[in-house]
């Protein structure tokens, strides 16, 4: 009588075949799979870790000959009690960009939901005066002076108003817009709904991966903004934003020179300009974990006709 002896597996066995399989191309496909993903983080995360070490860096008082280092929040401390005002900007800038983000969306979304009409007369004319858009600009010497020709210089409107819609956002808007079913519409219609109804009741409620995607985008680009506040708001340094008023300090602490206490700043600069850069992509690395799902999906739906 010949008997079978059944063999059982550890779960630490059980666990390791469901990562990486059982046959021996799926093992050695799966493990250079991973080893590929690991380099990839890690070269993705080491900058970021880089610029966070060196900013809590400074080199200790009389060792210029032979530095020696220190880790510590100096040029934090630099950064958020050098220069007064440093909190204001803060919040000024996280009340500019989130408007501006909202209002941006809006009209985005706004502009693209008649584009998803095919009774709409002039449609593709629409659509190609949008793409003109997109490929071609004025330059800014003419844009310049149609920022002086509108009021718009030291005027905070500056930062929102020229951003209001955008050529690109809108196309990505109105793919993913026309991803969603007619028959929801008119359902609606036969309910007496109007098209501000459908867009306010059916589109946007639908529309939340797309809409994560354009905020995110916008917010993005007005928070790094410091060319808006340098060319056209220079008569109100208290309203420029953070990314303007940080480069301010940068400036102030990479230009002074003798004494001791200029000494010691200029010890700070290779950490002053780290911790910039952290105090400036702080509400950024913040804001995306909550969006990333949205995100991702509003890329892929957007990008593609439904």
């Amino acid at each position: 009588m010949v008997t079978t002896r059944t063999v059982r597996k550890g779960p630490l066995r059980m666990w390791l075949q469901k990562i990486f399989g059982k046959t021996p191309g799926n093992i050695v496909f799966n493990v250079l799979l991973y080893l590929f993903f690991i380099v990839f983080a890690g070269l993705t995360l080491y900058p970021f870790l880089f610029v966070v070490l060196e900013s809590m860096k400074s080199v200790i008082p009389g060792t210029a000959g032979s530095p020696q280092y220190v880790y510590n929040l100096s040029a934090y401390v630099y950064v958020f009690t050098g220069v007064d005002g440093l909190v204001w900007s803060f919040v000024w800038s996280l009340i500019v960009s989130l408007a501006a983000t909202a209002l941006h969306v809006f009209c985005c979304m706004l502009t693209a939901y008649p584009l998803t009409k095919k009774s709409l007369k002039g449609r593709t004319g629409i659509l190609l005066f949008i793409l003109f858009t997109m490929l071609f600009s004025g330059g800014m010497i003419p844009y310049y002076l149609l920022i002086q020709d509108l009021h718009l210089m030291n005027n905070p409107l500056i930062y929102i108003l020229p951003g209001l819609v955008s050529g690109f956002d809108i196309i990505i808007a109105k793919n993913f817009l026309s991803g969603i079913s007619d028959s929801l519409a008119e359902s609606a219609q036969l309910d007496g709904a109007g098209e501000y109804r459908i867009f306010f009741s059916i589109y946007l409620p639908l529309s939340g991966p797309i809409m994560a995607t354009l905020g995110l985008w916008s917010f993005v680009g007005k928070w790094n903004d410091w060319m808006t506040g340098l060319l056209y708001m220079q008569g109100k340094p208290d309203l420029q934003l953070i990314q303007t008023f940080l480069r301010r300090i940068l400036n102030a602490a990479t230009t002074q020179t003798g004494g001791v206490a200029d000494t010691e700043i200029l010890n700070l600069s290779t950490s002053i300009r780290m911790a910039i850069v952290v105090v400036g992509m702080l509400p950024i690395v913040l804001m995306y974990p909550f969006v990333q799902k949205h995100f991702v999906k509003g890329v892929m739906l957007g990008s593609v006709k439904g």
